[in-house]
């Protein structure tokens, strides 16, 4: 997981990258990340025991959207989508 997210992070149009490894955070943006959203993913991880994971921010026309590895389940996906559509504008 470690090596994708390394990878993924130098490809173009990814905005950010931000690594689960033992159920922390850690965010790797050349910008400050919305707090909201990070303390609403940290709840999900807790709420989940999420371990590991990868979330990357990739850029599409005016717009950054998410991505996910693997690790991060299906059903935790959309709420959080639907937190970074709130408050992304904050991200620029």
């Amino acid at each position: 997981m470690k090596i994708a997210s390394t990878i993924r992070r130098f490809l173009p149009g990814t905005a950010f990258v931000i690594e689960i490894r033992q159920g922390e955070i850690r965010q790797h943006s050349s910008q400050k990340i919305p707090s909201p959203f990070l303390s609403t993913l940290k709840d999900k991880l807790e709420s989940e025991a999420i371990e590991s994971g990868a979330i990357y921010g990739v850029r599409q026309s005016n717009n950054i959207t998410l991505a996910f590895s693997k690790e991060i389940p299906k059903n935790m996906r959309q709420p959080l989508l639907n937190t970074w559509h709130i408050h992304k504008q904050k991200f620029r």
